[in-house]
């Protein structure tokens, strides 16, 4: 048999052995792979790494409690506990439709008023050891607004854990620093003060807890945070 010959058995045998898909067949398009969820986080350093491996598995599991739903404008961040297996969540809605805006006839736009002010809300949720545990985080809940009283935007908060804010509480964010506190009952239902300080620009963070009557923290928490990607206002 010649060389022509072989090759014509060979491709015989190849469509009767090996059949084309059938995407090949009707011409509709070779269907794709799911791409792996990313975790679009970069873990601090080696230090972090058990609590950045359980912040992956949620992600990668779907777990809605680490998908943030602040928009642009807002806060999401993953902060990482050192060295435990801990971290919480801090997501906060961005400025959304500001209280009075007029035209500027510089920026050729509608801007808002300088005593304008938008509505936020925002949440934190604590993990340890991968499964949720809100013991950890004594802030769950924010309500506040969002208002330029100089040139910078800021948040203020109204209501933190449903409650007005008082001199033991509150959540103030600018463009350099988040600060958050709150005063609640431990299980001994002795009250506490919790301070929680991040400088936006390197992500740490430091947390207090001090007794009512006491002036210096009984103990003290310091970790890294990192950015999570904020959601595009069209998306639901």
């Amino acid at each position: 048999m010649g060389t022509s010959g072989i090759a014509t058995l060979c491709c015989l045998v190849t469509v009767l052995v090996c059949p084309r898909p059938t995407w090949a067949q009707t011409g509709s398009p070779k269907p794709s792979t799911p791409a792996p969820i990313p975790t679009s986080v970069v873990c601090p350093d080696k230090s972090y790494d058990r609590a950045c491996k359980s912040f992956e598995e949620l992600v990668r599991a779907g777990d809605k409690a680490v998908t943030p739903t602040a928009s642009t404008g807002g806060v999401a961040l993953v902060c990482f506990r050192q060295p435990e297996d801990e971290f919480f969540i801090l997501d906060l809605g961005g400025p959304g439709t500001w209280s009075s805006r007029h035209f500027d006839s510089i920026k050729k736009a509608i801007v808002p008023d300088v005593d304008a002010v938008s509505r936020a809300l925002g949440s934190m949720w604590s993990f340890a050891n991968g499964v949720e545990d809100q013991s950890r985080m004594p802030i769950r809940t924010i309500d506040g607004v969002w208002e330029f009283p100089g040139l910078d935007l800021t948040f203020d908060a109204k209501k933190v854990n449903s409650k007005d804010v008082d001199e033991h509480s509150g959540v103030l964010v600018s463009e350099s620093q988040i600060e958050a506190s709150v005063r609640f009952q431990n299980r001994l239902q002795k009250n506490i003060d919790y301070r929680l300080v991040i400088q936006r620009s390197t992500g740490r963070f430091t947390e207090t807890y001090t007794d009512e009557s006491g002036k210096l923290p009984f103990q003290e928490g310091q970790g890294r945070c990192a950015r999570l990607p904020l959601k595009k206002p069209e998306e639901p």
